[in-house]
């Protein structure tokens, strides 16, 4: 505590109380006024970038951004103990109505995120297509030993529960690799047509307990922020949302829409988002794992965490085949 109130001390503000609301976030109390206080321990590089994001929120006006106030020594920070410590307004957080406004509400902020902090750079298309010409084999591989499981665990008279899940999942999985191979072909062949490519500042940690529903909606803990191409940033909160709360793939896909509508998306940047929804990597990971009795999990956790990759999966079929269709009806505007 004596911490928290050094940090405190450098804003030149005097609580009356505070309350601890998790490990490292405190709610100060004035008497007149509430503030939040975090304390965190970025690294060099992370708080650097971190730093970044409040000076590309100031000079580009992204409203979506949770301000931070100023030291004594104007600084965005203080450094207590090796601790990172900063403070902002405590904003108390407003229950939408319903789940999907919030969810459009992430849509629209992180989408004013991206485009206000996006910038174009030049790109040598070959080195590009040859990792992902790589990655097609690997893909290959993973491919031909899901169906080696699959046969072993059909030869056995009685099948785990875990076995008898991957037996299940494995006509779709066979459709998911399919559709994998095709959009990194449409991926390559677009991205050797251009040498264009875009970055934009990341929030690195998308997902809903990182929003704050006030007078207006606000985007806070920036500190896994960074800078790449914003679909980064989109796959990870689909796959969050669909592993903690599972919707039907329409409503989902209303995100996706939500979001070009306020920072359009190239062809190629489409074809990379579809590309990392399919990704099959941790489904078969889970398999070798299993295979190699390389993990004391139990067996309730490993049907669990499978059914978890399955549901990303399976959406990011989804996800391909309604983008392949708006793409064709022109509906995406960044196509």
């Amino acid at each position: 505590m004596e911490n928290i109130r050094k940090a405190v001390s450098a804003y030149n503000i005097y609580p009356v109380k505070f309350k601890q609301e998790t490990d490292r976030l405190y709610q100060v109390d004035t008497g007149q006024q509430k503030y939040a206080l975090k304390q965190s321990r970025m690294n060099k590089q992370a708080l650097s970038v971190w730093e970044d994001t409040y000076r590309l929120a100031s000079k580009h006006d992204i409203k979506s951004i949770l301000p931070v106030y100023l030291t004594n020594h104007s600084k965005i920070y203080t450094d207590q103990n090796d601790l990172i410590c900063y403070l902002s307004p405590w904003i108390p957080n407003k229950k939408l109505e319903e789940d999907m406004q919030s969810t459009r509400t992430i849509a629209e902020c992180i989408a004013e995120v991206h485009a206000k902090t996006k910038k174009d750079y030049q790109v040598e298309p070959e080195p590009i297509i040859e990792k992902f010409s790589e990655y097609r084999k690997r893909c290959s591989t993973m491919q031909r030993n899901l169906l080696h499981y699959v046969e072993m665990f059909e030869q056995n008279r009685f099948m785990s529960p875990f076995e008898l899940q991957v037996c299940t999942h494995y006509h779709l999985l066979n459709e998911t690799f399919q559709e994998l191979d095709w959009k990194i072909e449409q991926f390559c062949s677009e991205l050797g047509d251009t040498a264009e490519w875009n970055y934009s500042l990341c929030h690195g940690n998308l997902k809903e307990s990182h929003t704050l529903h006030g007078d207006q909606p606000y985007l806070i803990n920036w500190e896994n922020a960074f800078y790449d191409n914003a679909t980064t940033d989109l796959i990870q909160f689909f796959n969050h949302k669909v592993r903690s709360d599972y919707q039907s793939s329409d409503k989902l896909m209303d995100f996706f829409f939500s979001y070009i509508s306020g920072n359009p998306l190239k062809q190629q940047e489409v074809y990379l988002f579809v590309i990392s929804s399919l990704n099959p990597r941790t489904y078969i990971q889970m398999i070798d794992a299993y295979h190699n009795r390389s993990s004391g999990d139990t067996m309730v956790y490993r049907t669990k965490e499978l059914e978890y990759a399955f549901r990303q999966l399976k959406f990011g079929l989804y996800c391909s085949n309604w983008l392949e269709k708006h793409l064709s009806d022109g509906k995406l505007n960044g196509s």
